[in-house]
């Protein structure tokens, strides 16, 4: 008789085994729950139930959903039990910023607001985006060259403070060179009439404004080529044997000066050209060192020769 009644005080059901079994067929209300686990486990007391609850919701076997408030975030009023673990909480949305950023350049994608409509309308779709962080968000992106600011221009032409509006992409170069292609062109006709030409007028734009002409790229085959032609022409001039400047060489072959002096050098290695080294480097300026071709022993070299004179 002692032996039947400790068997079933074994197989007796505990509210936590009931909980389970009747959540597995559809989630249930806390007061339904509770009333369905009594039925088969006799009356739990207030504490017994909240400590079976929370014994199931700790090992994440059942979680409870959580009734929505007026502003639609969860209440910690729990309005259905379901079984399994709760699911993960949603990412927290991006930062104002980062959703104003987004917008603008989906905004101009579509055209080109005017700057006041553009602030209006990422405003009003960003919440919490302060005023100064609208214009922080444009900054960078005027800086990281996303997006360009059209500005107001005065009768002269000038662009004023006052942005009009804004478009995708960087700053147009060519709307800034206006008035200098047109005195560009008046002096192109200037220099050719003093016997300049283009090329050396560019060049000299350019030096002027401490830049250096622009050479196309070479292929290696081809460098050589550039070398020895312009040799060539150069001693075709001047005359069979003649050493030719290498400043006056550099000046007529548009290679880079680390292109250039490498060549030479390689050319000089095989014998196909006469390097002729200058004997009192220190007597030169740091422009004139500048022309010079030096090697890996540190000769400076100033002239260059075809080998055998042509």
């Amino acid at each position: 008789m002692q032996t039947d009644t400790m068997d079933r005080a074994r197989s007796a059901p505990t509210p936590e085994s009931v909980i389970l079994s009747e959540l597995a067929s559809a989630p249930a209300a806390p007061a339904e729950l509770k009333l369905r686990v009594q039925d088969r486990v006799g009356k739990i007391t207030a504490a017994a139930w909240k400590t079976a609850l929370g014994r199931l919701e700790t090992e994440q076997l059942i979680h409870g959903l959580k009734r929505a408030g007026k502003n639609g975030k969860p209440t910690k009023i729990v309005e259905r039990y379901k079984l399994g673990a709760p699911p993960p909480p949603p990412p927290p949305p991006p930062p104002p910023q980062e959703l104003a950023r987004e917008m603008i350049l989906t905004l101009l994608q579509g055209g080109t607001p005017s700057a006041p409509d553009l602030k209006k309308r990422v405003r009003a779709n960003v919440s919490g985006l302060p005023a100064k962080t609208y214009d922080a968000v444009i900054e960078d992106l005027v800086l990281a060259k996303k997006i360009f600011a059209r500005r107001a221009r005065d009768a002269k032409g000038k662009p004023k403070r006052t942005v009009e509006r804004y478009t995708l992409g960087g700053p147009p170069p060519a709307e800034f060179l206006g008035p200098v292609t047109k005195a560009w062109e008046q002096a192109k006709i200037e220099a050719k009439s003093a016997g300049l030409t283009e090329h050396e007028l560019a060049a000299a734009l350019l030096s002027a404004l401490e830049l250096s002409v622009p050479t196309p790229p070479v292929a290696a085959a081809s460098e050589r080529e550039l070398v020895l032609g312009g040799l060539r022409e150069l001693v075709a001039r001047e005359g069979s044997g003649a050493l030719i400047a290498i400043r006056k060489l550099r000046a007529a072959v548009p290679l880079a000066k680390e292109r250039f002096d490498a060549v030479l050098l390689e050319l000089s290695g095989e014998d196909a050209i006469i390097l002729h080294h200058h004997d009192y480097v220190a007597s030169l300026s740091a422009e004139e060192r500048e022309m010079l071709v030096v090697d890996k022993y540190g000769n400076n070299y100033v002239g260059v020769a075809l080998r055998g004179g042509t």
